[in-house]
Formats: structure tokens, sequence, C-alpha cells
């Protein structure tokens, strides 16, 4: 019996050597095989996000962003919560709970969370969706204030927000269903970051957790990317296409704002009929519609015949009283003509098809790839290089194409057998208003990183002179006579000049022909004239209510914007601007910084009255605007009555205040109302109109 009991000791007593043997190399990490297999079983390695970049339009209005929502988790039994600790504190956490989250009372809190802790719940969430204001404030509650390891802990998920609804939406892009479009798209590897590493446990009941280790490695969150986009003339372009759509029935259109001396993009509006019949964002047609684009198209039509010394503004040509035979098939003019002599200034004018194409045909029949060039001078050949890339290409028919016929070329020289972008169109007539130089067109301005400038995109010249000054001058005159004299004289403004040209264009459906009553307007064009600051293009498709012409369907958007863009900057408008009590501005209460910058930059006086605070109440003075102080008390609700969203949550967020609000636009009233003393994590309602 001795002898057995040693042999029995002695199996016993390797046995747990080798147990601290294994458990040695595990802890050493020296038993790589073994740690592997542990680890795939009760352990794995995921991604923590990085935070995608915000986006920001050219002032730096926010347009696009990621908030953190957070989910409030618990470990039932953790090491750290003990019975004593919970015994102690779980009354006190439990009304807190219920005072954030009524759902539940505070006798409902407590029985859950004992009732997880009864069924030895290692994980369990307690509530999602929470902003980070309430975060803090939770933090300080009782066991969550003493960090996750105690049982309570927060989780991180970010959630992409847009702020300014339909404006510049397609331009933009998106994220959703990890479909990337336009500038959420383009940009995407900089937007998004580089995740991060974190080691998870496997939990009971299958589910996951991270804990810390040493090879916990942080994410580096997503480049800032500051666009060319003015929010203001965005929304009046947005709303001038959107007015016109509506009233002319149409099916679908577009508006393009361009700085003309550096190719910086200012508004960029897509609007596309639902089978609701309401007007959507569906598409970037400004980019993606490469279509005919008609009598915009004369312009380079024009700039061939005088380049190349064919032609000056003042030759004649007969138009058949606007109809014209070429070889088997007949060209009319839109409009009957008064009279059969046209000079190339009067015909570009009144947009005579007749009149342009005979020109073209007549010098440029036996050499059509002479006239094709100034096409391929713009680069119209190729897609454009912009920020935001298209699924589809430019068409321009040639004489080596199969498509090519006898009658291709007076059709190429009034806008047909072409397809070509709104963008394009819009690069031909800015490179005209810059005076032959010709900019590349961009969207993007700056890239930053936590608050740093990396990059800064550079206005890019891309021809350094497209013709010469006479040439310029002359085609300038010639889009000048368009809105004093011609197809667009409805757009003449007594206050400023436009310069541009009307585009009216069948639409064709593919290789089958054109659609019986379909046409395409648009008119292209800058302001003002004698000193180009802003180039614009409005194209409308499938106008319903009777009028199809590009003066009077595209027009009307083009001289809205223009006249918002006249009015408001002071390097174009001369105007004196006086501020007395008959045309004094509304200003509402806000930040102060923002409101001081608004008014300096519309040339209004103002003067601070006392000590300044973070926010500013506005008040009539003898000679300008007063900005007085508007204190606010900790422990009272402030008015918020007049200000925008952002500056109304910012103001009660900081103060530990849970805000619901409905409508858009300015915060019309509130409850409860200011100076009612409240409590961190009280509700404060909020209506916009």
């Amino acid at each position: 019996m001795l002898g057995r009991s040693y042999v029995v000791f002695g199996i016993a007593f390797l046995f747990a050597i080798w147990i601290l043997i294994i458990s040695a190399r595990l802890q050493l990490g020296v038993d790589n095989e073994f740690g592997e297999l542990l680890k795939k079983k009760n352990t794995r390695i995921s991604d923590i996000k990085a935070i995608r970049g915000n986006i920001y339009a050219n002032g730096e209005n926010l347009l696009a962003t990621t908030t953190t929502k957070y989910t409030l988790v618990i470990d039932a039994i953790a090491e750290g919560l003990t019975d004593q600790l919970l015994d102690e504190n779980l009354n006190s956490l439990s009304l807190n709970l219920a005072s954030l989250f009524k759902e539940k009372s505070a006798l409902e809190w407590k029985n859950h969370i004992l009732e997880l802790r009864k069924n030895k719940r290692r994980y369990a969430i307690l509530q999602k969706d929470i902003d980070y204001g309430y975060v803090k404030l939770m933090r300080n509650w009782p066991i969550i204030n003493l960090g996750r390891y105690k049982g309570f802990y927060f989780e991180e998920k970010g959630e992409r927000l847009y702020f300014l609804g339909d404006l510049a939406r397609k331009a933009i892009g998106s994220v959703k269903g990890g479909a990337y479009t336009g500038l959420e798209g383009a940009f995407d590897s900089l937007l998004r970051g580089v995740n991060g590493k974190q080691i998870e446990q496997r939990m009971p009941g299958g589910v996951w957790r991270s804990i810390k280790t040493a090879n916990y490695n942080q994410p580096k969150n997503g480049y800032d990317i500051i666009t060319t986009l003015d929010v203001q003339i965005q929304d009046v372009a947005q709303y001038a296409l959107s007015k016109a759509m509506v009233n002319n029935k149409a099916e679908r259109g577009c508006a393009l704002v361009m700085d003309v001396k550096t190719g910086a993009i200012k508004a960029m509006a897509n609007l596309k009929r639902g089978t609701d019949g309401q007007y959507y964002e569906s598409r970037n047609y400004a980019i993606d519609d490469y279509s005919e684009p008609g009598s915009t198209v004369k312009l380079l039509s024009a700039l061939a015949l005088l380049s190349d010394k064919y032609c000056t503004p003042t030759d004649s040509i007969d138009i058949n009283w606007g109809r014209y035979e070429f070889n088997d098939k007949v060209m009319v003019d839109a409009t009957p003509p008064k009279k059969t002599i046209l000079t190339l200034h009067e015909a570009f004018q009144l947009s005579s098809n007749v009149g342009i194409s005979k020109l073209v045909n007549k010098y440029y029949k036996d050499q059509p790839e002479k006239f094709i060039k100034y096409f391929k001078l713009f680069g119209l050949d190729n897609a454009p290089n912009f920020d935001i890339k298209s699924s589809n290409f430019p068409v321009i028919n040639q004489p080596s194409y199969e498509g090519w016929s006898a009658n291709s070329l007076p059709w190429l020289s009034i806008g047909y057998e072409s397809r070509l972008s709104p963008l394009q169109i819009l690069s031909v007539y800015n490179t005209i208003a810059n005076n032959g130089v010709m900019m590349k067109p961009y969207m993007v301005k700056e890239l930053r990183h936590q608050g740093r400038t990396i990059s800064e995109i550079k206005p890019e010249i891309l021809k350094e002179q497209i013709a010469n000054q006479e040439v310029i001058n002359q085609l300038k005159a010639m889009m000048e006579s368009v809105v004093s004299n011609g197809t667009a004289n409805n757009l003449k403004s007594d206050d400023y000049k436009i310069a541009g040209k009307t585009g009216t264009a069948q639409i064709a459906i593919d290789n089958k022909g054109y659609i019986k009553g379909a046409y395409k307007a648009s008119f292209a064009g800058y302001l003002p004239a004698e000193n180009p600051q802003y180039s614009i293009i409005v194209v409308i498709n499938q106008p319903k209510d009777g009028q199809y012409y590009g003066g009077s369907v595209a027009g009307p958007v083009f001289k809205e914007i223009s006249d918002y863009i006249f009015s408001r900057n002071n390097s174009i408008n001369k105007l004196e601007q006086k501020i007395g009590p008959e045309n004094f501005p509304e200003v509402y209460t806000g930040q102060y910084n923002k409101t001081k910058f608004v008014l300096d930059n519309l040339g209004v006086s103002s003067n601070t009255i006392g000590t300044r605070t973070l926010y500013t109440e506005i008040k009539k003075g003898q000679y300008g605007v007063q900005l007085h102080p508007y204190p606010s008390k900790n422990n009272e609700i402030p008015n918020i009555v007049g200000m925008g969203l952002r500056d109304a949550l910012h103001s009660l967020e900081k103060l530990g205040l849970k805000v619901k609000y409905s409508g858009k636009g300015k915060v019309k009233t509130q409850s409860p109302l200011p100076g009612a003393i409240f409590k961190k994590g009280n509700t404060v309602t909020i209506e916009l109109n």
C-alpha cells in the first residue's frame, strides 16, 4: 500500500509540475501554438473604428460630420462589482437612470439590474444612442464614476450626419450601404482614417467585449475636408432651380456656379422629379449628364471662325429666312427671323442655327478636324479631372467615327452630334470670362487633421491663353448683346450687365432618334459683364408648361442667382449701404463672434456695449447695431428663441440639458421658458420655424 501511495503521489506531483510549466510558458508567451489556440477560442482582435472626417463649406459651415453615440452596458458579475458596492449605490443609480431614461421607474431600473446580476449576465445593454453631453453627466453617477471594471461602461458608435438637408446633397454624397458617392466617395481614403485594434473576450452567451491590453492601438481619425461651396449661393441656387422646375413641370435640372478667377465651384444644385411629383437630388446631373448641349456650343463655333480669321463679327451670311437644306436634311431656326441677311454677331445674338452652321460648313467642310480642334482645345473630348468623378464620358463625333456623315459638321456646330456635361460647357464660358485663361474646376480647397492644415489646394491654370485678346473681346461683346438685345433680353438688369448664351436642344434617346416635344433649356454666362466674377450654367430638361426656350426657362434661374450674388457682394455692388430706422436689419440673438463677422462683412456698423459674452443680444443704436452682453446663469434656462439649431444645442447641452426639437430654421418657441430653474438632465423642447 505504501509503495502504491508513492506511485500515485509521484504521478500527481509530476502532473502539477507540468501544469506549472505550461502556465509559465503561456504567461511568458513562449508557447505560441497553445496560446494561439486559446486566443481563437476565447479572444479575438477586432477593429476600433476611426472617426470619419468632417466636410465643411467655404466659410467653414459644417456640411457632414460623424457624431458619436454611446451605449450603456453592464457586466453584472464583474469582479469589481461587489455585493457591498451594489447595495450601497444601487438606489441612487436607479434614481438617476429613471430621471434621464423615463421608460422605467427607479424601482424598475433597480429590479432590472438585480435580475441581470441574478442571471449572471456578463454583457447586457441598458440604454442605446446616448449623446455625449449625457455621457459626461452620467460619468459622475454612483458606480459608473468608478470605471468599467466596476461593471458599468460605455461603448461608442459613429453616426454620419448631414446638416443642410438637400443643399448640395449629391455634391457632398453619402456613405450609406457601402456605396460612397460625391465628395464622400472621392475622398473616402482620407475621410475614413485608419482603424485601431483591440482584443475582445468572449462572454457567456456568445457576446464579445473589449479588454485592455498592451496591444491596444488607438485609431487615427480621418482628415477634414474644406470645400469651396458657398452655403448662401447654394441655398439660392437650390431654391431658384426648384421654383423653375415646379413652374415648368420639368423632369430634371441642374445649376452650377463657378468663381471665374479660380475655377472654385460655389454652388452645385441637382433636382429630379420623383414618382410622387416632388423634386429630389437623386443624381449629380451637373457632372454626370452627358448629352447634346444645344446652342450654348455656338460660342465654340464663333471662337473657331474668329480665331482662324475666316470671319469678323460684321461679316454677313444669308440665312434663307431661317430655313436651309444641308444635303438631305433640313435645318430651321427656332424663331422666324425678321430679315434674311445677318452678320456673325447677329446670328449669335439671335441664336440662328442656319447662320452659324452655314458659316462653319462653308469654311470647315473640307477640313472638319480643324473645327473639332477647338472642342479639344478645351479638353471636351475627355472627362474633366474634377474632384467628383463621373462614370460617363463625353462624345464628340469626328470624321474617323462610323457615325460621321455629310450632315455632321453643320449639326455639330449648333450643339448636336456631341455629348457634353454642364460642367464642361461652364468651363468654356468661364474661360472666355477670364480673358482666355482656362482654370481647372475644383471643389476641395483644404485638408485638415485635428484642426491643423495638412494640404492646401491652390487654383490651377490648365491653359494660359485659349485665344488672343481681340477675339476674347469680340466674343464677350456678342454674349452681352444676347442679353441686351437677343434671345435673353428678359434677363437684362438696370443695375449690372450679364453676358451669356441661351441653348435649346431636342432630347434624344441613345440612337433611337429624338423625343417629340422633349427639349432641354439652358443658359450659360457670367456676371458682371464688365468685370466677370462668377460664371453660371443652368440646364432644365423636359419642361412641360408650354415654354421650352433657354431664355424663358433656364434664364430666370440664372438671373435669380446672379441678382443675389450682385446684391451681397461689395466688390461687385458699389451701391452705398445705409442703415437707419427704416431699414434696420433684423438680427437674432446668437454667438458674438459669428454675429460680428456677418455684420462686418455686410458693411453694417456695429458697436460692442459692455463686457463681451459668448452670446450677444442685438439692439438698435442711433448709428447702427449695438451688441449687448447676453449673460446666462448656470441654474437658469437661457433664452434661445431666434437662434439657429446649432447655437441652441450648444447653449443648452453645455449646461447638461437634454434637447428635443422639431422643424427647421430658427427657434420659434422653447419650453420651459427662459429663466426657469433647472437640474442637469432636464429636457428642453424647442420648435423651429
